[in-house]
């Protein structure tokens, strides 16, 4: 591989990288990040004891059973599974190889909410190169500067599928990034002084952390027919759908809102007077409740309900049941984005071998479906019984699963490729923006 002018014409590898913390080590506060990031400064490389909590470590994903049974999918049609659909029912429904890996309280994918450029290159200095490999791939490498060369550089490799991070040893340069990403004949351009680079990269990764949610929350009265028109055409729920819903969140009045708003009208209240939100640990979660969206009798496609919870990636379905094979099928909901259906239903009455923590408090099942191509996210569900009773432990419980689903959707489904494409065509568009008339490193 040609190695960048000015740079090591040979490539010789150094000693192994720093060992990454265990993954039920990983941290998921940004303050305590941020604190063990910086007490990494200055250890040298080769340190035995120097965990890198620096770099991108994504946790294992577990698996579908297979055949595993379904029969306490409460409120759902177990006959999904047949059109290609997932359904988890309880612990027995993936697989658990990784349980002591992983802690099941813990956000998919947690560092992406973290400003790790801004953070730890956006003031300091450091090197910035805009890459083209042979196929055309865009990719944008920031190295930091560091005169300790017994210790590391941090760098971020900005790519179509996101930043990535890895450290590399402060002797070392861009050509050890290119071995270390096995870029095909890259280019490289050194971009350094060049103004505005600083605003692009700090602005490129806004737009990839992701710290804001919005769910949509359907609700299915007993004995109502599986139509989707149906089901978008309630005007109301029950007195136990009111319930849940102020479990779920705070209700809000949108005109004047100035927190996140998930799309919604915050100034003319063309999608509503009210709708329902909530802070979870760093994150912000609008609901795209079907009832507070506004209804027209003469809009029989119910279009403008369904421009809202069909670009939903999870949908909650508040299901009552008359009768036990009074289901919800995720078939009838026919939005390509909906990939995740979690199906609540309230319990009547409590199982005699579930304690209650509140003499009075409301019990749900909960059933989740997933398109095929999703693969499970944690918080896994429990061993039969899988009720739930109305506490803060369900709602957390709930809340990170939902945001794990969407999280864990993204990434796995075909239908969100296009949000790498965007990402190609934003990396191409920055990387034009500062390599014209500056001379080609090859």
């Amino acid at each position: 591989m040609p190695a960048a002018r000015g740079l090591k014409n040979a490539f010789t590898p150094p000693p192994p990288p720093p060992s990454p913390p265990p993954l039920a080590k990983m941290i998921y506060d940004s303050e305590h990040l941020r604190f063990l990031i910086e007490q990494m400064a200055g250890m040298p490389w080769t340190l035995p004891s120097l965990e890198d909590y620096w770099s991108t470590q994504m946790p294992p994903k577990e698996s579908w059973v297979q055949d595993a049974p379904i029969t306490d999918a409460v409120a759902v049609d177990r006959g999904c599974t047949s059109a290609g659909y997932r359904v988890e029912a309880n612990y027995w429904s993936v697989t658990h190889d990784h349980a002591h890996d992983v802690d099941e309280l813990t956000v998919v994918d947690p560092h992406r909410y973290f400003p790790f450029y801004q953070t730890f290159f956006a003031n300091t200095e450091h090197d910035n190169y805009c890459v083209k490999t042979q196929d055309g791939s865009p990719f944008i490498v920031s190295i930091e500067q560091n005169a300790n060369e017994e210790s590391f550089k941090k760098v971020i490799v900005w790519s179509k599928a996101g930043p990535t991070r890895v450290l590399i040893p402060a002797t070392e340069s861009i050509s050890y990034v290119s071995h270390l990403l096995k870029l095909d004949k890259p280019k490289f351009t050194k971009v350094t002084a060049s103004p505005g680079i600083v605003d692009d990269l700090s602005h490129l990764e806004q737009r990839s952390r992701l710290t804001t949610h919005k769910f949509g929350v359907l609700y299915i009265g007993p004995n109502q027919k599986n139509e989707e028109d149906t089901i978008f055409g309630n005007q109301h729920g029950s007195a136990l759908y009111d319930e849940f819903l102020d479990f779920l969140g705070d209700r809000i009045e949108l005109k004047g809102w100035t927190k996140f708003r998930g799309g919604l009208d915050v100034r003319d209240d063309t999608t509503g007077k009210h709708s329902v939100y909530t802070q979870f640990r760093d994150f912000e979660v609008m609901f795209h409740v079907c009832t507070l969206l506004p209804f027209q009798e003469c809009d029989r496609q119910k279009v403008e309900r369904k421009r809202h919870i069909g670009n939903d990636v999870v949908v909650l379905v508040f299901k009552e049941q008359a009768t036990p094979d009074d289901v919800f099928s995720p078939s009838v909901l026919t939005s390509h984005f909906n990939h995740c259906f979690f199906v609540v239903s309230p319990v009547a009455t409590p199982p005699s071998d579930t304690a209650s923590p509140a003499s009075k408090a409301q019990m749900y099942t909960l059933s989740v479906v997933t398109k095929q191509a999703v693969s499970p996210f944690h918080p896994f569900l429990p061993k039969p019984p899988v009720v739930f009773w109305k506490t803060p432990q369900f709602h957390e419980f709930l809340l990170l699963k939902m945001i794990n689903a969407e999280r864990t959707a993204i990434v796995d489904s075909p239908e969100f490729r296009g949000l790498m494409t965007a990402r190609s065509r934003t990396l191409t568009d920055v990387i034009q923006r500062h390599t014209s008339r500056r001379q080609v490193l090859t």
